[in-house]
């Protein structure tokens, strides 16, 4: 199930990436929007993850253990915020669109979005169904809490290719 997620990310900035530099002024605001939606769902992503799925695990594999993890995500803060404050000006009529801007900013953190993996067999060795069951059940109970209906739903059924899910 994260791998679906991270490769809705992956998906979303390669769209950006394949698009941003042949958007016409007329559609700027458009695609602001797009952009605007794939940030919201990696936020919304990033505090279920800081918020439920690494405190769960560093109560299995010890203090700390997803520390690397949460590193890694104030590694590309910076450039996510810059970028987001970008696009919202963009899409307030602040700023004039640039697909070569959109470029420079996005490759200021995207290479940084690369996900250090939990290893499986270290998962069941130190979880069982049942818990793994429950912290899924949280996920997906505070997964619809504060994500806009208007957006980054729709956004997400775009992106979601349930085909690539591992088996």
């Amino acid at each position: 199930q994260m791998a679906i997620a991270h490769n809705m990310f992956i998906r979303g900035i390669n769209a950006i990436y394949a698009q941003a530099t042949k958007i016409e002024p007329s559609k700027a605001k458009s695609f602001a929007f797009f952009c605007n939606a794939l940030l919201e769902m990696i936020h919304h992503h990033h505090t279920l993850e800081e918020e439920i799925m690494f405190p769960f695990f560093e109560s299995k594999f010890g203090a700390n253990a997803m520390g690397d993890n949460v590193e890694q995500h104030h590694a590309f803060q910076h450039g996510v915020d810059d970028f987001e404050a970008y696009i919202k000006d963009v899409l307030h009529g602040k700023a004039v669109y640039s697909g070569d801007l959109v470029i420079k900013k996005l490759d200021s953190f995207a290479d940084t979005l690369e996900i250090p993996t939990l290893k499986a067999s270290r998962i069941r060795e130190t979880c069982t169904e049942a818990e793994l069951q429950g912290m899924q059940a949280s996920i997906r109970k505070r997964a619809l809490e504060g994500v806009s209906i208007l957006s980054v739903l729709p956004l997400g059924l775009a992106l979601h290719d349930k085909s690539s899910e591992p088996k």
